[in-house]
């Protein structure tokens, strides 16, 4: 696990300070990677405050950029927070940093 995460790190370009559980914003310990499209990987992260289970969409900023999805983006966003329903997968929050954008969302089993 320790080399699978320095490599997640040094791959996304997203430099973190590296501590014992690797913490991800203070609040998310990394765990394994999910899936992964042309431009995102979902990776799996346990909320460290509640123990919640959420799974972690990771998005480069400049890719999203280049292939001009930073609208659609801001759409999914909206529809994610205003939607509820049990089949649909909760957005939890969304963070960014200058080369990331970040999706916490319920994850699914």
């Amino acid at each position: 696990m320790e080399e699978e995460t320095e490599n997640l790190v040094s791959k996304n370009g997203y430099n973190m300070k590296k501590e014992a559980r690797n913490i991800v914003f203070g609040k998310y310990e990394m765990g394994r990677i999910l899936g992964q499209g042309t431009f995102t990987k979902v990776y799996y992260r346990k909320n460290l405050a509640t123990q919640e289970s959420v799974a972690v969409k990771v998005m480069k900023n400049d890719e999203v950029k280049k292939q001009g999805l930073m609208e659609q983006l801001e759409t999914e966003i909206s529809v994610m927070q205003l939607v509820r329903h049990p089949n649909i997968v909760e957005l939890r929050e969304v963070m960014a940093t200058k080369t990331m954008i970040f999706f916490v969302m319920e994850y699914v089993r």
